[in-house]
């Protein structure tokens, strides 16, 4: 709710199955909003389909798992969001990411 979220608003996870997944996905629900879970095996290009046709407005992720950095792969693609400020992103390809 800090971060602006409310009732209807869609919340993307991409995390791996663990209590934080869950403590996510629960926090959701409880403010109301629609959960959007984001595969940790989707490719890029899958996971920016998902976010831009989902109308996410925020993403709750891990760093990385395994050999894959999810941190630097969103700031190769979309540096917008690295550069703007949480609640104040603006990123053509992912628009309703705040």
């Amino acid at each position: 709710m800090g971060s602006g979220v409310v009732k209807g608003a869609r919340v993307a996870v991409l995390m791996a199955n663990s209590p934080e997944w869950v403590e996510a996905s629960f926090a959701a629900g409880l403010v109301g909003a629609v959960l959007v879970p984001v595969s940790t095996f989707a490719t890029p290009t899958e996971r920016d389909y998902i976010l831009r046709h989902s109308d996410a407005s925020l993403l709750l992720m891990q760093g990385g798992l395994g050999k894959r950095d999810f941190l630097a792969e969103l700031s190769e693609r979309h540096g917008e969001l690295t550069a703007g400020r949480p609640g104040r992103i603006r990123c053509e390809a992912l628009p309703h990411l705040r």
